[in-house]
């Protein structure tokens, strides 16, 4: 029986957790803590665990958010040099089919993370819970589920105007806070470092702010607009954090900052918020992308058409929106709205592909043809992980 068990692949686990564990009402960690599984988490992209978000009910603890990790082995962790990686110090449960005794596993920063067998995941008799239906917990928010392709398309332009808004109500409150140079070019340096290198690009923000960084390239010939920028932000970097594992070259932090570089002498003399700005008061979509690309010498892009347009979308027309309300402007306002609505469908990321599994059959068509739409799957998700969490989720991962 253990050798049978010992070659089931971690694949093979991993999409056992993702099935059964929310179906199993039973679970118990190495530890002799019961558990519930509210949701499994979706699956980790690149370097890192196996599953990110992941919602779990534990006697005694209450509600904790975070990371899975799946290993056939206990031991693996180590083999694996986890215990040496900042990637996982997220995770708030090691589940491995073997356990090999331990009832915690050490994590880089010091942390110990529960032991839970997977064997039970084995016994599909004992996995015929209903487990969590995001349908039940949506309602809550007034999005019921829909009866047809066209009911559930119009659900997600509704919650697409609603995650459209809500991120115009917090760009609104940087902008208040920072003052709109400042807010608009740091959310767009964060955007420009991905999930990964958010809070490094956040820092280089911080280190140069816009105003300086304008000053400073407005005091050198036109022509040497770039050169100076480049080389203020590139030497900024200096100790910060960046996280390049597994990363495409085309999109190294480097090749990030040079495209920052770029845009920013492109829009300086402008400034970048006016420029924007007169882009968007067009009415045109591809205008407005056209002045986010970025590509180098050779003709590669240091921005391309997908990270301009999640900008675009996350960035510089909520922050337009926010602008046009602060300033009393409502034809701002107003077109920053409307050329959201109007933007074409952008590249999926791990968020939407998990959204269309849980909320779609199999066999109907993906309804997000459209940027709004993928907008709204990625709202409802915020929605369900919240909804799954309840009032009493722990907002730091907790010592078990």
């Amino acid at each position: 029986m253990e050798r049978r068990l010992s070659q089931i692949p971690e694949r093979l686990l991993a999409e056992l957790w993702r099935a059964r564990a929310a179906r199993h009402r039973t679970l118990v960690t190495q530890g002799g803590q019961r558990l519930r599984v509210l949701y499994p988490g979706r699956p980790g992209a690149g370097a890192g665990p196996d599953f990110r978000d992941a919602i779990l009910k534990v006697a005694g603890v209450g509600v904790i958010r975070g990371d899975v990790e799946i290993h056939r082995r206990e031991r693996d962790w180590r083999e694996h040099h986890h215990h040496l990686d900042p990637n996982y110090d997220g995770v708030v449960l090691h589940a491995t089919l073997e356990t090999g005794g331990a009832a915690e596993t050490l994590l880089s920063s010091g942390r110990r993370s529960p032991v839970l067998s997977l064997e039970p995941l084995l016994d599909e008799e004992a996995c015929e819970g209903p487990g969590t239906d995001p349908w039940s917990l949506l309602a809550h928010y007034g999005y019921r589920r829909p009866r047809t392709a066209g009911e559930m398309a119009r659900l997600l332009d509704r919650a697409g105007d609603e995650r459209f808004l809500w991120k115009a109500r917090a760009l609104g409150q940087r902008l208040r806070r920072d003052g709109p140079c400042q807010a608009l070019y740091g959310a767009m340096m964060e955007a420009l470092g991905y999930s990964r290198n958010r809070q490094a690009f956040r820092e280089l923000a911080r280190r140069v702010p816009y105003r300086r960084l304008r000053a400073l390239a407005m005091s050198q010939a036109r022509g040497e607009y770039r050169l100076l920028i480049s080389h203020v932000l590139l030497e900024a970097c200096e100790g910060l954090e960046w996280d390049s594992f597994r990363v495409r070259p085309s999109n190294h932090p480097r090749r990030r900052v040079l495209g920052a570089a770029r845009l920013l002498a492109r829009h300086l003399e402008e400034g970048l918020e006016e420029a924007l700005a007169a882009r968007v008061r067009t009415g045109s979509w591809r205008t407005l992308l056209e002045g986010l690309m970025v590509r180098d010498e050779d003709g590669d892009a240091l921005i391309g058409p997908g990270r301009g347009g999640d900008m675009a979308v996350n960035v510089v027309l909520p922050f337009l929106h926010a602008r046009g309300h602060e300033g009393r402007d409502p034809s701002l306002r107003d077109t920053s709205f409307q050329v959201y609505r109007e933007a074409p469908r952008l590249q999926e990321n791990g968020l939407t592909h998990e959204m269309r599994r849980l909320l779609l059959p199999p066999e109907r068509a993906n309804p997000a043809g459209n940027a709004r739409r993928q907008q709204g799957l990625l709202h409802l998700y915020r929605l369900f992980t919240q909804a799954c969490s309840g009032p009493q989720e722990r907002k730091q991962r907790p010592l078990w």
